[in-house]
This record gives C-alpha cells, structure tokens and sequence, in this order.
C-alpha cells in the first residue's frame, strides 16, 4: 500500500530505506473491514516519506477504530541509464496535508539530531576509553 502510493506519485519505482513511528492500537477481528490509507507527507529529492493509518469497521458499521499507523521513506530507483530520478515537489492542499508535512519535517530533524548525537558520543568513547572494545572492557570490569 505505501509503496504503491510512493509510485504513484513518483511515476518510476521506489524501494524502502526506512520504516517509523509504527503504532499498533488494535487487533481487527474477523469480519470488520479494514481501510488502509497511505499518503505523501513530505517529499526531497529523490526521496518521500508515506505517511500509513489503519482503520477497521466491525461488521455491522457500529464502531470504527484505529489499528494502526506509521511512516515509511521511499527512494526512487535509477533510469537505466543510471541517472537519479527526482520526486515531484509536494504541495499540500489542505490545512491538514500542511500539518502532516510540518510533522514530517519535525521527525525528520530528531532522526538526524539522534543520528548527531550517537556519532558524537561514540567519538567521545574513541577518545575517552581509547575506542570502544575499551570502554566495553571497562564497563564489564565494573
């Protein structure tokens, strides 16, 4: 479902690079009907975030649930030629495609920050405990 929506919108293939934010909120039984729905939230240059939410409907229409949602980033795939493909640039149309684009900015710049600080903090045992089969070392002694 998200792939699909990745190239429908891009128009060329595109394969998975990442998967996120993935909630399960509830098991559908037997019987209900479950609507996926994926959609582009945010698009670069050759990549796009899918942004997935799950429903279910029991059978008798009385109740409808989430079951579940999550985010997918898609990249697109080279012509044959090997050259790269770029993504069509995202305009949202609603105030609610505007928040789902600003949340996906938000979530992008916490995956780098958590991506800076691991970096940082690894270079930091490198220096400290003289690398980390060190630092290992000396926690296991402790």
């Amino acid at each position: 479902c998200t792939c699909a929506s990745a190239e429908a919108y891009t128009g060329v293939n595109c394969v998975t690079v990442a998967v996120g934010d993935v909630v399960l909120e509830y098991v559908p039984r037997v019987g209900d009907v479950v609507e996926l729905v994926a959609q582009p939230v945010l698009t670069g240059n050759t990549s796009l975030e899918i942004a997935l939410t799950a429903t279910a409907e029991s059978r008798h229409g009385l109740h409808r649930r989430n079951v579940c949602s999550g985010t997918f980033t898609y990249v697109t795939t080279r012509t044959k030629e090997g050259a790269k493909v770029r993504c069509p640039p995202l305009e949202p149309a609603s105030e609610e495609a505007r928040w789902a684009m600003d949340m996906a900015r938000q979530r992008k710049a916490l995956v780098a920050l958590d991506v800076l600080c691991s970096r940082a903090f690894f270079d930091n045992v490198y220096a400290v405990a003289g690398g980390v089969d060190a630092w290992v070392l000396e926690c296991e002694e402790r």
